[in-house]
């Protein structure tokens, strides 16, 4: 979805933060298709990025003040990881301003219908 405001997060400082390689990957995780966005509030962005495993990863700030956390090891031994960065790209998608409480219910909901079978 385009948007005429700013991106919610700075892509030059993204790249700075996870460096080009780590950034790279996570690029591919986002146009893959690999992160579910969670919610979208104010202050965070949470989000389960499909990878080896489904890793949690919280965003928090704005423009180039970036931060958050990520369950996976990469981020524990180094800090920003690539699922960070695709989280990232996707809220920048989303749109700036981005609907909470909408965020991943559409996702949800079809994931419960997915569940179903057809006479259901």
């Amino acid at each position: 979805m385009k948007t005429d405001s700013k991106p919610r997060f700075d892509v030059d400082a993204l790249r700075d933060l996870a460096g080009e390689k780590v950034f790279a990957r996570g690029e591919a995780y986002f146009r893959n298709g690999q992160v579910e966005i969670l919610t979208i509030e104010p202050a965070r962005v949470i989000a389960q990025v499909s990878g080896t495993e489904d890793y949690r990863t919280a965003l928090t700030g704005r423009g180039k003040r970036i931060g958050g956390e990520c369950s996976c090891v990469a981020f524990e031994e180094w800090g920003f990881c690539k699922h960070m960065v695709a989280v990232a790209l996707a809220a920048n998608a989303a749109g700036g301003d981005a609907d909470v409480e909408g965020a991943g219910t559409l996702v949800r909901i079809r994931r419960h219908l997915k569940s179903k079978d057809v006479d259901a």
